[in-house]
């Protein structure tokens, strides 16, 4: 699959509303897919939305060849899904202290 290619599928790819998906890089900083969305802020009591983005996810162009259409939506998805667990560990609490702090200083 080429880069214009995987701009295209991108482009075509929807989720759910509020959630944006691209492909960002290119240059000599490299090839990236970048997740955002807006998100209500778990750490106050109103829960406002604040926008959210997740790490830039580096994509080798090398792999990228190597990934038919399938292949490449998947690993979006997976990505996706990564994101969401991530909001789901930041929400999920027991007696209102959270289980598994995504944010904690001693995950690895």
């Amino acid at each position: 699959m080429t880069i214009d290619e995987a701009n295209e599928i991108v482009a075509a790819l929807t989720y759910k509303p509020g959630w944006e998906i691209e492909l960002v890089g290119g240059g000599v900083a490299g090839l990236a897919l970048r997740l955002a969305m807006q998100a209500p802020d778990s750490t106050t009591t109103e829960h406002r939305p604040i926008a959210v983005r997740g790490d830039d996810v580096p994509l080798d162009p090398h792999i990228l060849q190597l990934f038919d259409e399938n292949q490449f939506v998947n690993w979006v998805f997976d990505q996706i899904m990564r994101l969401e667990r991530h909001e789901a560990q930041e929400w999920f609490r027991l007696r209102g202290e959270l289980v598994d702090d995504p944010h904690a200083d001693d995950r690895t």
